[in-house]
């Protein structure tokens, strides 16, 4: 998973997308998958969904916690907590939910 949620200081939104791609095709070309991208919603729309590469990219994880019924872009999974309670954990963890079945869950594992 790519995890990218800020831009960066010293490169600008162009420069930043390049690399994600350079960075996603090194990762592609080891594990012969696609890595899922993690972002906040509104970066990954504003950010990188102008780029028309990141517009139809097939796995998106999203991170909105407004309390919408689901995150207005694509996506496959949603993070739409970061305080959800779960029996025999102490603390508040991350809820996510995934856009898919059991079998669309599995085929995204690698043998």
């Amino acid at each position: 998973v790519l995890d990218i949620e800020d831009m960066s200081n010293v490169q600008n939104k162009a420069s930043l997308r390049k690399g994600l791609k350079n960075w996603i095709a090194i990762i592609e070309d080891h594990y012969g998958v696609k890595p899922i991208i993690y972002s906040g919603e509104a970066f990954y729309r504003d950010i990188l969904k102008p780029d028309s590469y990141f517009e139809e990219y097939p796995r998106v994880w999203i991170a909105n916690y407004n309390r919408v019924n689901a995150p207005r872009i694509s996506w496959d999974f949603w993070q739409y907590s970061d305080r959800f309670p779960v029996d025999g954990i102490k603390t508040l963890v991350d809820g996510n939910v995934f856009q898919g079945s059991q079998h669309d869950f599995e085929a995204l594992l690698i043998p």
